[in-house]
């Protein structure tokens, strides 16, 4: 399976959405949220309409 682990950070009205992929290998993930301000990358992450590739051990935070 895909070793991606996500979840949401909330602080007043800011709602963040976190997507790690914690294995060595590429992954894709089907985003359903207006995910077009990323805040902070580590590693290489790519969004193509709603298809977000993350590369090997990379991470993504964004603004919802």
């Amino acid at each position: 399976g895909k070793a991606i682990g996500s979840w949401y950070m909330t602080s007043g009205s800011d709602r963040m959405l976190v997507i790690h992929n914690t294995s060595a290998k590429e992954n894709t993930v089907t985003v359903t949220f207006d995910v077009t301000k990323p805040v902070a990358i580590l590693g290489t992450v790519t969004l193509d309409h709603d298809i977000l590739t993350l590369a090997g051990n990379s991470s993504v935070v964004f603004k919802l």
